[in-house]
């Protein structure tokens, strides 16, 4: 539960804006995720995340 919770925070987190940041794309998220995987994250999470969420829909989310 853990995993699936950090790999969530994290795309949260680095595609959202931030005071000291802009937003990042979700390919950029993914890309940090996939070159992270198997050091910081578990790879069957990524690539999970990467199925579920795709990119047409965040921005359907934000735009919304």
């Amino acid at each position: 539960m853990t995993q699936i919770t950090t790999v969530a925070d994290v795309v949260d987190a680095m595609t959202s804006e931030r005071p000291y940041r802009p937003a990042l794309t979700i390919e950029e998220c993914f890309r940090y995720l996939e070159e992270e995987a198997d050091e910081k994250f578990n790879r069957d999470l990524v690539e999970v995340c990467k199925k579920v969420i795709k990119p047409k829909e965040v921005i359907q989310i934000v735009v919304q």
